[in-house]
């Protein structure tokens, strides 16, 4: 294992694909949940829109938590 930075974002980094994918997947999954949290009131579709609504926020942490979004943020410090 070498001690240049860029190897191990490299192997961090996440790929285009995955990107557009939860792009897209973390909208839905918000809408959807909202929809089946709102509109039923089953207790079996309230865990279910409660449990999409998790999702949806754990697909945006993985957003935001990827090694090159968070890299932008070293280029603004000063």
């Amino acid at each position: 294992m070498s001690g240049d930075p860029s190897a191990s974002d490299a192997v961090h980094a996440m790929s285009p694909e995955r990107q557009r994918l939860l792009r897209r997947l973390t909208p839905t999954l918000l809408v959807v949940g909202a929809i089946v949290l709102v509109v039923f009131e089953s207790t079996v579709t309230l865990f279910l829109g409660v449990v999409l609504l998790l999702a949806a926020v754990a697909c945006g942490v993985v957003m935001i938590a990827e090694p090159g979004f968070l890299a932008g943020d070293d280029d603004e410090t000063e």
